[in-house]
């Protein structure tokens, strides 16, 4: 009887804190940079926030000339196909596109991966950076109750009166 192929086991080389990768912070291609300082100008979670992603990733793809695709699967969870150099999103973070674009860059290292992503997300959203909190290298974004947005955003309107 053939031996059926086993699955890659997803336990890779994962930090196991994300202080462990921040610091030192990475020096990054400028023009990855660049593109990235764009995106966040761009106000990314405002707006057609597909039409951002895909132009995100183009632009990178291209600064580091690479040729890589990119899709949107919900509920699949994220990965990188590296036979089919292939990115897969199933949820709307930017920490994630940024993660397995790094794995496009840098294959199956999940050290490189965590670096790579969290300290370009921390120099070019310093804000949203500053209010998350970690357990282990997972970056988790803080969950609001619907009644504390009302309130921040009467604040906000009164604030511009």
């Amino acid at each position: 009887m053939p031996r059926l192929k086993r699955r890659r086991s997803i336990r890779g080389n994962y930090p196991t804190a994300a202080n462990d990768v921040i610091d030192p912070p990475m020096v990054f291609k400028p023009e990855a940079a660049n593109v990235v300082a764009r995106f966040a100008r761009s106000k990314p979670w405002r707006g057609d926030q597909l039409t951002k992603r895909e132009k995100l990733h183009k632009a990178l793809s291209k600064a580091y000339g690479i040729d890589v695709t990119m899709e949107f699967r919900l509920g699949m969870g994220s990965f990188y196909d590296s036979k089919k150099r292939l990115i897969v999103l199933a949820t709307p973070s930017v920490i994630t596109q940024l993660h397995e674009f790094a794995h496009a860059l840098n294959g199956s290292d999940e050290e490189y991966a965590v670096r790579w992503s969290l300290n370009m997300f921390r120099d070019h959203f310093p804000l949203s950076f500053s209010r998350l909190s970690f357990k282990g290298h997972l970056a988790l974004k803080p969950i609001r109750k619907p009644f504390e947005k009302q309130k921040l955003k009467r604040k906000n309107e009164n604030e511009s009166e």
